[in-house]
């Protein structure tokens, strides 16, 4: 359901002087100092070692997919991910990546269910390559998948030499949830959000 016109929240004063004038610079040659500094602190704010500004979550996701996949290979996701349900099929339209869905519990998937998922090795199997996160799951009234559960996730995908990535569109409630700093939702992980 599409939020009305007037629920939608209105820019402040600040933000409508940082549009009217912008300090600029030529992004591609990292001479923007707005989105340089956007991306220090997004990186310092997820404990990660870098940031990359993109246009949209599903751009970023999109990438995850297209950097750790070929085209035939096999991401799995919970049967309910945003990745799934609300990116347009990026993932097989543009990337050739076939999906995998695990019916979760409230959008949790466990590491047993991967385990019994994983093809295994078979010329005529597609290879998993990628294991895709939402942490908090967004069609499941936004349920945070606990760190227990994420680190045990990031073994299996380690053991089988298989890639994670957190859709963290909503990072931060889960750290907040779970009462810790959005480094530890983000850990183990390539992120986007």
């Amino acid at each position: 359901m599409e939020a009305a016109i007037d629920e939608l929240p209105s820019p402040t004063d600040e933000m409508r002087e940082g549009i009217i004038i912008p300090e600029i610079g030529a992004d591609v040659y990292q001479e923007d100092p707005a989105i340089n500094r956007l991306e220090e602190l997004a990186a310092k704010k997820v404990g990660k070692e870098d940031a990359i500004f993109l246009s949209s979550g599903t751009m970023g996701n999109l990438i995850a997919v297209l950097t750790h996949c070929n085209r035939g290979d096999e991401v799995i996701l919970e049967a309910g991910a945003h990745m799934l349900y609300y990116e347009v099929g990026g993932m097989s339209a543009i990337g050739g990546v076939m999906p995998r869905t695990i019916v979760g519990n409230k959008g949790v998937i466990t590491p047993k269910q991967i385990e019994e998922a994983l093809l295994g090795e078979n010329v005529f199997f597609r290879k998993t390559k990628l294991i895709c996160l939402e942490n908090p799951h967004n069609r499941a009234g936004g349920l945070v998948i606990p760190l227990k559960i994420m680190e045990n996730i990031y073994q299996i995908a380690h053991q089988h030499n298989i890639f994670i990535h957190l859709d963290g569109a909503r990072i931060f409630n889960a750290a907040v949830a779970l009462d810790v700093d959005a480094s530890a939702v983000a850990k183990n992980n390539v992120l986007s959000f």
